[in-house]
């Protein structure tokens, strides 16, 4: 398929010019310049108003308003041009869009077979690099089975080296013959390890079998000692036994002798005084510098004989003196209860003195700040409060009493 291009040259205009160009020539159809509007612009900034001077004024009205018809015109033709040039870059659009689509459907077309075989590509190569990833996985599994270690880039058994990169890279049949080079070295080292294994398995028989009969042997003398030694302490047990028993027994007589002895001491009323070391009543003591169950009988019945009587006599003073003290403190706290009632009926009567005294003040406080009415009726009270008037016997007195009475009643019904 042959290919044409068609090349055209024509001069092109800078449209700034071209517009101008246009412009220029519909001023001139309305007889207006760039020079006619420079002259009348210098023309109204000349005009001055003095004051009020009407003639001035008229003058620069028609100069403006001359002025804004040369505007109008200018403007009219600006939007125009302007309405023009939107037109024509909306047709330009338009036929762009015509065309463009016509080719667009043809290059679209063919960019999609492009990317569909860059895209297929791409994965035949990434198929590739991944089973080429695996497969080297699985290389590299294969000589560590077989015992080779990566040094420098490389793959090593005893004298056979490849490089890591060739091992990854080669296809299936040059990696056979690579893996069947390892592989013979491999069965030498292999051969050599057992070998040496069977060497170390026969050496560490015989000497498992020395350590056996050492230990057999020893064990034996260890059982024969332990058997003495067991017999050796057995006898010893019994011998402490024996005499744990023995001291155990003296222990319990010597326990038993003092038990006695103390009882005998505390039934007396003797108690044991720790900062005298010994045991007391009063001024009566036994040491306890030895103690009481090595006394022997002879000494201990001695000494109990002589005590006996100075505690009894001691006991006795006791009880004589606290009867005396009891009787003491009864009669001092019969003289404090009779004090102190005296002293409670004493206080008692001031109280009430006090109170009566008060109770008078409050009365005749009250009274002069009431009224004459208030007074009469608390004198009243108080009045009411006298004693009746006794009966009499002999006539005088009887007609004395009567008297009294009326009066009484006369003053009360006032």
């Amino acid at each position: 398929m042959s290919k044409e291009i068609i090349s055209v040259e024509a001069e092109e205009v800078p449209i700034e010019q071209a517009i101008e160009k246009q412009f220029m020539s519909s001023l001139e159809k309305h007889e207006i310049t760039k020079k006619l509007l420079e002259e009348k612009k210098d023309e109204c900034l000349a005009l001055k108003l003095n004051g009020q001077d009407k003639e001035a004024y008229t003058l620069i009205r028609e100069t403006r308003l001359n002025q804004k018809t040369n505007r109008v015109v200018i403007e009219k033709i600006c939007k125009k041009g302007r309405e023009d040039a939107t037109r024509t870059q909306k047709a330009w659009i338009a036929l762009e869009k015509d065309y463009v689509k016509i080719i667009s459907e043809g290059e679209d077309y063919l960019k999609g077979l492009e990317e569909e075989f860059e895209s297929e590509q791409e994965r035949i190569k990434a198929e590739a690099k991944r089973k080429q990833d695996e497969s080297f996985i699985i290389r590299q599994a294969e000589l560590a089975r077989m015992g080779a270690v990566y040094q420098d880039g490389n793959f090593v058994i005893n004298d056979v080296s490849f490089e890591a990169i060739l091992i990854k890279e080669s296809d299936d049949e040059v990696w056979e013959t690579m893996k069947s080079k390892f592989n013979e070295q491999y069965l030498i080292n292999e051969e050599k390890h057992l070998a040496e294994e069977k060497i170390k398995s026969e050496a560490a028989a015989v000497l498992e079998a020395q350590r056996l009969e050492q230990e057999r042997k020893q064990k034996e003398l260890e059982a024969r000692e332990a058997s003495i030694k067991q017999k050796e302490q057995e006898e010893i047990d019994r011998q402490k036994l024996v005499e744990q028993k023995a001291e155990e027994e003296r222990k319990a007589q010597r326990r038993a002798k003092l038990d006695g002895r103390m009882n005998q001491l505390y039934a007396l009323g003797m108690t044991f005084n720790f900062q005298h070391d010994c045991f007391m009543f009063q001024d009566v003591n036994i040491d306890n510098k030895t103690e009481l169950c090595l006394w022997n009988d002879e000494e201990w019945g001695a000494a109990i004989k002589k005590i006996t009587p100075a505690i009894e006599q001691r006991k006795k003073e006791t009880e004589e003196k606290r009867l005396a003290d009891i009787e003491e403190q009864k009669r001092i706290a019969a003289e404090e209860a009779v004090k102190k009632e005296q002293e409670k009926v004493a206080e008692a009567a001031r109280q009430a003195e006090i109170k009566r005294q008060q109770d008078e003040e409050k009365k005749r406080k009250d009274m002069e700040a009431s009224d004459d009415k208030t007074k009469w009726n608390n004198w009243l009270e108080e009045f009411k409060k006298l004693s009746p008037v006794p009966a009499m016997k002999s006539p005088a007195y009887r007609t004395k009493a009567s008297i009294a009475r009326e009066k009484i009643e006369e003053i009360t019904s006032i």
